[in-house]
């Protein structure tokens, strides 16, 4: 079976479309599928480095908010704590 050389051209067009939306990992998938069927495609080869790119930048602003939240929860728990023992709550016990 021969597949044409010019379908790896939609599917890199399709995968900048994909990514323009959001759907990194299907455009990814598109990249990957025009690199296959024509490996010397500088535009396919760049444009699958970037959305691996913008993959791993998505992964590390998740894992960014994730902290601050886990900071800010900390955070309110500790004047949580200060201020009931303060108010003489007695929860906490002093040697």
């Amino acid at each position: 079976m021969r597949i044409d050389p010019m379908a790896a051209d939609g599917l890199v067009n399709r995968g900048n479309t994909l990514k323009e939306i959001g759907r990194v990992n299907d455009a990814i998938q598109d990249y990957i599928r025009a690199v296959t069927i024509r490996p010397t495609m500088a535009e396919g080869h760049a444009n699958l480095a970037s959305a691996y790119k913008d993959r791993l930048s998505l992964k590390l602003e998740s894992i960014r908010l994730v902290i601050c939240v886990c900071l800010f929860l900390y955070s309110f728990c500790m004047l949580w704590v200060s201020s009931a023992s303060l108010q003489g709550v007695g929860f906490i016990q002093k040697n």
